[in-house]
């Protein structure tokens, strides 16, 4: 039977957002002996990832604090969390946040796709 080294627990905050919302989700950080890692304070990476690559890297001190401070796709995404770049949380691949759409969110999309920056820029050239 295969058990993970190292855990990734929800503090019951939830793990699903939307777009352009920065509040906190909270993670517990353990291993499977629930041994004292001693992981207070030192520098930790949140990487979210979709089956294309890294979505968004948050830097933090705080290793159980997340927050996705950049409107991302909607998407669910796998949640790791590297700390000191010693430890990888979780071991497997279970720990995951949702991302769903939102105004601002759906806005952005529109704007990106719609190339309305380039038609912007070459409007300000035209007319000065």
């Amino acid at each position: 039977m295969l058990i993970n080294v190292l855990n990734l627990n929800d503090s019951q905050d939830g793990n699903r957002i939307k777009q352009g919302d920065l509040s906190h989700m909270r993670y517990i950080l353990s291993d499977t002996n629930n041994d004292d890692l001693k992981l207070d304070g030192l520098p930790a990476k949140v990487f979210l990832t979709d089956n294309t690559g890294v979505k968004y890297i948050y830097d933090t001190n705080y290793v159980c604090d997340v927050v996705i401070n950049q409107i991302i796709p909607a998407n669910t995404y796998s949640l790791e969390i590297w700390v000191d770049n010693k430890y990888v949380f979780p071991s497997d691949n279970k720990a995951k946040i949702q991302v769903t759409e939102s105004v601002i969110g759906r806005q952005l999309i529109n704007t990106q796709n719609h190339d309305l920056w380039q038609e912007m820029i070459e409007y300000g050239v035209k007319n000065g």
